[in-house]
């Protein structure tokens, strides 16, 4: 009798890479990938998954076979899923091209799997001395007056430490499109300040940037995280130092240079303030940094 895997994903393109990923690493093992609910389901969830996997398991490619039919139903963001099982993953979907990933629970957007592999910038050269930086503003900071959900905003100096600490000759800005004016001056004062080119590009092309990176700046977002997993080199990757502990999250040494960097979280209100206090935001227009 054969069993499927399938998972379910609570958010978006970088959150179901995670799933996505040990549903590929089970079939691997000899389960049918499947997108429908089926009958008698095991759930595993992040609880139940750091019980039943850690690290070594992975490591050593011994994963239990759970006669079951599975779901993976959670965040899942270790870095291990990733590290151990890549080439295979990736070799995987070479082989079987048309499987879909699909976000928000069944209703948001789907992608095929061939984004993990395939080149959406074929023009794009990258030196060694460029560098990628990702920031995440479209879906926590907004026009509203107060930001009581806003664990996701880097603050401006933040960039501005890291980027004081690196020597780069440039700067492809990545950022899903600025549609308030907030967001606007945002990017538009790091790049008067750090220079750098920022177009406005699909999800796809954006991620494959980011795996092309030998030096990659991540955002609090996990789509940058999990393209610094599937990169295409051992990048030098900066991450945030997170000390949340929870069961669904242990993502900080994907590569063996791997730079932890302290950071604040920033709410609307302080990132007026200090757009308003610097000049660099009134030098020129955001649309001279598009072409």
């Amino acid at each position: 009798m054969s069993f499927t895997v399938r998972y379910d994903c609570y958010g978006r393109l970088g959150n179901a890479l995670f799933p996505y990923s040990l549903c590929v690493i089970y079939q691997l093992l000899g389960y049918k990938y499947v997108d429908i609910p089926q009958e008698n389901e095991i759930i595993i969830d992040d609880n139940n998954f750091s019980e039943i996997f850690n690290e070594d398991r992975f490591k050593n490619k011994t994963l239990p076979i759970i006669p079951s039919n599975i779901v993976f139903f959670g965040y899942f963001q270790h870095d291990y899923i990733i590290k151990y099982f890549k080439e295979d993953i990736l070799d995987f979907i070479k082989k079987n091209p048309y499987q879909k990933i699909t976000t928000q629970l069944g209703s948001g957007k789907t992608y095929n799997n061939t984004l993990l592999i395939t080149n959406y910038l074929e023009t794009l050269q990258l030196d060694d001395n460029d560098i990628v930086v990702h920031i995440r503003l479209e879906d926590k900071l907004t026009d509203i007056e107060t930001m009581t959900d806003c664990h996701c905003v880097l603050s401006l100096y933040d960039y501005d430490k890291v980027l004081s600490s690196i020597k780069f000759k440039n700067i492809y800005w990545v950022m899903n499109k600025a549609t308030t004016e907030i967001e606007k001056q945002y990017l538009n004062y790091l790049i008067n300040k750090w220079g750098g080119v920022y177009k406005e590009q699909t999800i796809e092309e954006d991620f494959f940037i980011m795996r092309s990176a030998k030096i990659l700046i991540c955002s609090l977002s996990t789509l940058s995280w999990i393209a610094s997993a599937y990169s295409l080199y051992d990048q030098i990757v900066y991450l945030p130092k997170i000390n949340l502990v929870t069961n669904w999250l242990s993502f900080k040494n994907i590569h063996t240079h791997t730079i932890l960097y302290n950071y604040t979280l920033s709410t609307k209100k302080d990132i007026e303030n200090i757009l308003s206090c610097s000049e660099m935001t009134k030098i020129s227009s955001l649309q001279e940094f598009c072409s």
